[in-house]
């Protein structure tokens, strides 16, 4: 899932019931991720902490709906006296989501004026933590690694640019989606509907499937 490494930074908790004995019990989210995962075990519930004073998260996808993403990560820390404490660094789309614990380790106690000359170790830190289990996209995805690891630096270092600065953007309603001109207010682009889409919705369009098999024909 995209929230598993937001749940991990946050130290999520998962209640658990054991089937058949009805015995329940509580397991910190990063402990379940590595164990079995019985098929005997029901989560009841998840308990989701109050977030760190800083609470950053990064997705980068194909497109930016119903799409799994290339790669995700989550970082949470506290800053006392101009240093990180309590960092906290998960990633996913491995596709198990993990803990980089080593990597937060590095930027555990740093003060947030020195965070910028850090970058190539964390990020060589991080990339060798991080074990990728497939090629897919796997140069790209390495890329990003580095690219997050940055944008977190920016936000968190003194006087660095906020990579984090909440967009005003509407959430959408539909597939019918309409342009506005926010010069003038006129419309540029309106709802158009599908060509097909009444054909599919009465049954009326024919698929491969609604043909006969001719004689003499085969499937491939």
């Amino acid at each position: 899932s995209d929230l598993t490494p937001q749940f991990l930074t946050v130290g999520a908790s998962l209640n658990l019931l054991h089937a058949p004995s009805g015995r329940s019990s509580t397991v910190l989210l990063e402990e379940w991720l590595k164990s079995d995962m019985s098929a005997s075990e029901l989560i009841v519930s998840l308990r989701i902490p109050i977030a760190k004073a800083v609470y950053l998260t990064q997705r980068s996808m194909l497109r930016p709906q119903n799409c799994h993403a290339y790669l995700n990560t989550a970082l949470s820390a506290s800053i006392s006296a101009d240093r990180l404490q309590n960092v906290r660094l998960a990633v996913g789309a491995l596709p198990q989501a993990m803990l980089a614990t080593q990597t937060a380790a590095l930027l555990e106690g740093k003060n947030v004026k020195d965070l910028q000359q850090l970058l190539p170790e964390l990020a060589a830190t991080l990339r060798k933590e991080v074990q990728f289990t497939d090629g897919h996209d796997l140069q790209y995805r390495e890329t990003l690694l580095h690219t997050f690891m940055y944008k977190y630096l920016q936000s968190l270092s003194e006087g660095g640019t906020d990579t984090f600065i909440n967009l005003s953007r509407p959430l959408p309603t539909s597939n019918d989606v309409s342009f506005v001109n926010d010069v003038n207010g006129a419309t540029v682009a309106g709802a158009i509907p599908k060509h097909t889409a009444r054909a599919q919705a009465s049954g009326e369009i024919k698929y491969a499937g609604d043909v006969d098999m001719p004689a003499g024909g085969v499937h491939a």
